[in-house]
């Protein structure tokens, strides 16, 4: 699975993607979260959802071994491996 890569905490990300940071909770805010309250089973986690979130709620859903790799020739991005 691929994911943006966030962390769920604004200052983390700040430090880490600089002013990329800002252009993706802004868009997380007014695009992903509206959007997502339009589903009645929605969690309305945002684009900037985090890590530590996705792997949990990976992990519930059944799937063994997840693993996070960064990907080198984009930073904005983030691979989810995991097996059933």
């Amino acid at each position: 699975m691929i994911e943006v890569n966030g962390t769920g905490n604004c200052f983390r990300d700040k430090a880490k993607l600089g002013p990329l940071a800002g252009a993706s909770y802004s868009a997380s805010l007014f695009h992903c979260l509206p959007v997502g309250c339009n589903s009645k089973d929605a969690l309305q986690l945002g684009s900037m959802w985090g890590q530590d979130k996705a792997k949990s709620l990976i992990e519930a859903a059944g799937f063994k071994s997840v693993e996070i790799e960064e990907l080198p020739f984009y930073q904005f991005n983030i691979l989810y491996k995991a097996k059933k």
